[in-house]
Protein backbone atom coordinates (compact mmCIF):
# COMPACT_ATOMS: atom_id res chain seq x y z
CA UNK A 1 0.00 0.00 0.00
CA UNK A 2 2.78 2.33 0.75
CA UNK A 3 4.25 1.39 -2.57
CA UNK A 4 0.98 2.25 -4.27
CA UNK A 5 0.77 5.47 -2.34
CA UNK A 6 4.34 6.28 -3.36
CA UNK A 7 3.53 5.49 -7.01
CA UNK A 8 0.45 7.67 -6.82
CA UNK A 9 2.51 10.39 -5.25
CA UNK A 10 5.09 10.02 -8.04
CA UNK A 11 2.31 10.14 -10.66
CA UNK A 12 0.87 13.26 -9.04
CA UNK A 13 4.29 14.88 -8.95
CA UNK A 14 4.86 13.85 -12.60
CA UNK A 15 1.48 15.25 -13.64
CA UNK A 16 2.14 18.42 -11.68
CA UNK A 17 5.59 18.67 -13.25
CA UNK A 18 4.13 18.06 -16.72
CA UNK A 19 1.46 20.71 -16.07
CA UNK A 20 4.13 23.16 -14.87
CA UNK A 21 6.30 22.35 -17.91
CA UNK A 22 3.26 22.85 -20.15
CA UNK A 23 2.41 26.18 -18.43
CA UNK A 24 6.05 27.24 -18.60
CA UNK A 25 6.13 26.31 -22.30
CA UNK A 26 2.94 28.31 -22.91
CA UNK A 27 4.33 31.25 -20.94
CA UNK A 28 7.57 31.06 -22.90
CA UNK A 29 5.60 30.92 -26.15
CA UNK A 30 3.52 33.93 -25.05
CA UNK A 31 6.68 35.72 -24.01
CA UNK A 32 8.34 34.88 -27.34
CA UNK A 33 5.21 36.00 -29.23
CA UNK A 34 5.11 39.19 -27.18
CA UNK A 35 8.82 39.81 -27.79
CA UNK A 36 8.34 39.12 -31.52
CA UNK A 37 5.36 41.48 -31.63
CA UNK A 38 7.32 44.15 -29.74
CA UNK A 39 10.27 43.65 -32.11
CA UNK A 40 7.98 43.89 -35.16
CA UNK A 41 6.33 46.98 -33.68
CA UNK A 42 9.75 48.55 -33.02
CA UNK A 43 10.81 47.76 -36.60
CA UNK A 44 7.58 49.24 -37.96
CA UNK A 45 8.02 52.29 -35.76
CA UNK A 46 11.61 52.66 -36.96
CA UNK A 47 10.43 52.31 -40.57
CA UNK A 48 7.74 54.96 -39.97
CA UNK A 49 10.34 57.22 -38.35
CA UNK A 50 12.73 56.72 -41.26
CA UNK A 51 9.91 57.40 -43.72
CA UNK A 52 8.89 60.54 -41.82
CA UNK A 53 12.52 61.71 -41.77
CA UNK A 54 12.82 61.09 -45.51
CA UNK A 55 9.58 62.98 -46.14
CA UNK A 56 10.76 65.91 -43.99
CA UNK A 57 14.08 65.98 -45.85
CA UNK A 58 12.23 65.93 -49.17
CA UNK A 59 9.93 68.76 -48.05
CA UNK A 60 12.94 70.71 -46.79
CA UNK A 61 14.70 70.28 -50.15
CA UNK A 62 11.50 71.33 -51.95
CA UNK A 63 11.27 74.47 -49.78
CA UNK A 64 14.93 75.28 -50.45
CA UNK A 65 14.38 74.88 -54.20
CA UNK A 66 11.23 77.01 -53.98
CA UNK A 67 13.08 79.71 -51.99
CA UNK A 68 15.91 79.69 -54.54
CA UNK A 69 13.37 80.10 -57.36
CA UNK A 70 11.70 82.98 -55.50
CA UNK A 71 15.09 84.60 -54.87
CA UNK A 72 15.94 84.32 -58.57
CA UNK A 73 12.55 85.81 -59.51
CA UNK A 74 13.04 88.66 -57.02
CA UNK A 75 16.48 89.38 -58.47
CA UNK A 76 15.01 89.47 -61.97
CA UNK A 77 12.28 91.85 -60.81
CA UNK A 78 14.88 94.00 -59.05
CA UNK A 79 16.95 94.17 -62.25
CA UNK A 80 13.85 95.12 -64.24
CA UNK A 81 13.05 97.85 -61.71
CA UNK A 82 16.60 99.18 -61.91
CA UNK A 83 16.38 99.26 -65.71
CA UNK A 84 13.00 101.00 -65.53
CA UNK A 85 14.42 103.54 -63.08
CA UNK A 86 17.29 104.24 -65.48
CA UNK A 87 14.83 104.66 -68.37
CA UNK A 88 12.59 106.87 -66.20
CA UNK A 89 15.56 109.01 -65.14
CA UNK A 90 16.62 109.41 -68.77
CA UNK A 91 13.06 110.32 -69.76
CA UNK A 92 12.86 112.82 -66.90
CA UNK A 93 16.16 114.37 -67.97
CA UNK A 94 14.93 114.58 -71.57
CA UNK A 95 11.68 116.15 -70.37
CA UNK A 96 13.66 118.62 -68.26
CA UNK A 97 15.72 119.58 -71.33
CA UNK A 98 12.54 120.03 -73.39
CA UNK A 99 10.93 122.17 -70.67
CA UNK A 100 14.08 124.30 -70.43
CA UNK A 101 13.96 124.74 -74.23
CA UNK A 102 10.31 125.80 -74.04
CA UNK A 103 11.07 128.22 -71.23
CA UNK A 104 13.97 129.72 -73.18
CA UNK A 105 11.76 130.17 -76.28
CA UNK A 106 8.98 131.76 -74.23
CA UNK A 107 11.45 134.17 -72.65
CA UNK A 108 12.84 135.05 -76.07
CA UNK A 109 9.33 135.66 -77.43
CA UNK A 110 8.50 137.80 -74.40
CA UNK A 111 11.66 139.87 -75.00
CA UNK A 112 10.70 140.27 -78.66
CA UNK A 113 7.16 141.25 -77.73
CA UNK A 114 8.49 143.74 -75.20
CA UNK A 115 10.88 145.13 -77.81
CA UNK A 116 7.95 145.41 -80.25
CA UNK A 117 5.94 147.31 -77.62
CA UNK A 118 8.85 149.66 -76.99
CA UNK A 119 9.31 150.17 -80.71
CA UNK A 120 5.59 150.81 -81.15
CA UNK A 121 5.63 153.30 -78.28
CA UNK A 122 8.61 155.10 -79.82
CA UNK A 123 6.91 155.15 -83.22
CA UNK A 124 3.69 156.48 -81.70
CA UNK A 125 5.67 159.17 -79.89
CA UNK A 126 7.55 160.09 -83.08
CA UNK A 127 4.24 160.20 -84.97
CA UNK A 128 2.82 162.56 -82.37
CA UNK A 129 5.92 164.75 -82.63
CA UNK A 130 5.67 164.81 -86.41
CA UNK A 131 1.94 165.67 -86.21
CA UNK A 132 2.76 168.47 -83.75
CA UNK A 133 5.44 169.79 -86.10
CA UNK A 134 3.02 169.60 -89.05
CA UNK A 135 0.39 171.42 -87.01
CA UNK A 136 2.92 174.10 -86.02
CA UNK A 137 4.05 174.49 -89.59
CA UNK A 138 0.45 174.88 -90.74
CA UNK A 139 -0.14 177.48 -88.09
CA UNK A 140 2.89 179.45 -89.16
Amino acid sequence: ASREAADMKVDQVKKMAERQVKEATELKKLSDDSASAAWAEAQASRAETDEAKAQLESEKKDRVVQQEKMAAELLAVQRELEELMIVAAAAAKEHEVQVKGYQDRIQEQMKLALADEETRAILVQEKLQVEEQVARLKDE
